[in-house]
């Protein structure tokens, strides 16, 4: 996966020591061929995702599997592998709404 102009931004950053720079650099996921459709799917199709507010803050909320179908009628998935193309996709965002809620109850806690 690429990360395009911010990539030589963040290796230049984490070469001077800072740390958040050198997270992402480490943290930066190796995707395989196969993969990055998917995962461009997943960015692509987070537009459409509601966001609740609470007393507690932000609440991110899963993408609509209607969003991710259209996103793969739109793109040319071919009609026998929409199920599992949104299948895929929503599994991804199952764990992207997970991780971020885990992320801000220990905000939370932080308080």
């Amino acid at each position: 996966m690429k990360w395009g102009k911010h990539l030589e931004r963040f290796l230049a950053d984490a070469r001077r020591g800072d740390k958040v720079a050198l997270a992402k650099v480490l943290s930066r996921p190796e995707l395989t061929e196969e993969a990055e459709p998917y995962f461009a799917a997943f960015l692509a199709v987070t537009r459409d995702r509601p966001i609740a507010v609470g007393m507690g803050g932000a609440i991110v909320l899963p993408v609509p599997s209607w969003a991710v179908e259209m996103y793969a009628r739109r793109t040319g998935v071919e009609e026998f592998e929409i199920a599992e193309f949104v299948d895929i996709i929503c599994a991804i965002d199952d764990n992207y709404v997970r991780l971020q809620a885990e992320i801000a109850a220990a905000a939370a806690d932080k308080k």
